[in-house]
Parts: structure tokens; C-alpha cells; sequence
């Protein structure tokens, strides 16, 4: 539980820092008519930036209500976190090398440590 939400407060503080990045520079690129980006390049773009920071904050929504009924509810909580692990993986897959990649990349690693202690706890309490 305590992983849980400390995922969603990283991840809520990083998407909404990354959308925030993200739609100011898209912004400024429309109002001065220049290119941040060079479409040659491997790295993330602000669309990028931007589309991976608002799926973040909805992740974030999910580990807030799975940690919320993580005492109550154990099934509906492993599966929201179960369900926001393939979003987080497609968060990286949108941004991989931008400044607030490394909170992604974090945050999988959170959620699956979740899932797995999740599931051993259920698994214990199916068979107790």
C-alpha cells in the first residue's frame, strides 16, 4: 500500500510536470513558427512529452484508488495495479529519453515490486 502511493504521488508530480513541459513548448513552437525538434532523431518529442505526462497522471489515478482499497478490497486492488502496469510500459515506449522518463522507468519498477508482494499477500490469504 505505502509503495503503492508513493508510486502515484512520483508519478502524479511527473506527468503533470511532463503535460506542463510538454504543452508549453509545443506552444511556443506554434507561436514563434520554430521546430524544438528534429524528426531525424531518436529522442522524445514534445508531443511526446505531453501525451506521456497526461496517461502518467491516469496511472497515478489508478495506484491512488488501488492503494485506497488495498486493505478493504485486495482483489480490485491487484488488478487496477495489474492494469497499470501495460500503460506504464507504454509510457515508456511513448518516452524514452526525455528528463521525466527516469520517473516511468521508476514507477515499473515500483509497481511490479507491488504487484508481486500484492499477490503473495492474497495468495496467503486465499490459503489461510
Amino acid at each position: 500500500m505505502v509503495i503503492g502511493l508513493i508510486t502515484a504521488v512520483l508519478l502524479l508530480i511527473g506527468g503533470c510536470a511532463g503535460y506542463v513541459t510538454g504543452s508549453i513548448f509545443e506552444a511556443t513552437e506554434e507561436a514563434f513558427e520554430i521546430e524544438f525538434d528534429e524528426p531525424d532523431e531518436l529522442t522524445s518529442t514534445t508531443e511526446d512529452v505531453e501525451l506521456a505526462g497526461g496517461l502518467a497522471m491516469l496511472v497515478s489515478l489508478l495506484l491512488f484508488l488501488g492503494a485506497g482499497l488495498a486493505r478493504v478490497a485486495i482483489w480490485i486492488s491487484l488488478a487496477l495495479l495489474t492494469a497499470a502496469m501495460p500503460i506504464l510500459i507504454a509510457l515508456v515506449v511513448i518516452d524514452t529519453t526525455s528528463l521525466f522518463a527516469f520517473v516511468y522507468y521508476l514507477a515499473i519498477l515500483m509497481v511490479g515490486t507491488c504487484v508481486v508482494l500484492m499477490s503473495i499477500s492474497y495468495w496467503r490469504m486465499m490459503n489461510a
